[in-house]
């Protein structure tokens, strides 16, 4: 499914800094996050508790029931300081930024992420913000499929879990020799 780009995009850089968060989160980590999805800001040692606490923050956002993801968006949404306004910097066509003016870099993040997820789930339901259903894996996604029925982080853990449960069945099958 084709979200805006910013939707998209601001909703991915969420799932990836939860994801992220859930080793810990790191000077590096973060600023992995940021230089994947080339945002433009400076992350400093500073920077990585409070975006720990937005990471602990929108990762209940993920995979949850359709009512709670809708209720959760909207309480963190009336707690934001937005201000949305078209801008043109960088030779980029218009695009829109709600942040204040001088925010520092987790308000960006937090206004970003939380407006990108509001989007996504507005534009195509909270059943779009998944969590991988592989045991032991804490990746969250945004749904991107055609249909909307993804399951797993990645065709690995897709795989592992199928070969899993395989496995199980043919081991709990009575002998039919």
């Amino acid at each position: 499914m084709r979200f805006d780009r910013y939707d998209n995009r601001a909703a991915q850089v969420a799932a990836a800094l939860v994801t992220a968060a859930h080793d810990g989160l790191t000077p590096d980590g973060l600023a992995a996050v940021v230089d994947d999805f080339d945002l433009p800001v400076v992350v400093t040692e500073t920077d990585v508790a409070p975006a720990a606490e937005l990471a602990a923050e929108l990762d209940p956002l993920f995979g949850a029931d359709a009512d709670a993801t809708v209720a959760a968006v909207d309480a963190r949404l009336a707690a934001l300081d937005v201000r949305p306004r078209l801008t043109t910097h960088d030779g980029r066509d218009p695009h829109l930024h709600f942040e204040p003016d001088g925010a520092d870099t987790v308000t960006r993040l937090r206004v970003n992420c939380l407006m990108g997820i509001a989007a996504v789930v507005a534009d195509a339901g909270p059943g779009r913000l998944g969590r991988c259903g592989a045991a032991h894996c804490e990746v969250v996604y945004v749904d991107v499929s055609r249909n909307g029925r993804r399951r797993f982080c990645s065709t690995a853990c897709a795989n592992r879990t199928h070969v899993a449960e395989h496995r199980s069945r043919r081991r709990d099958a009575p002998d039919s020799a």
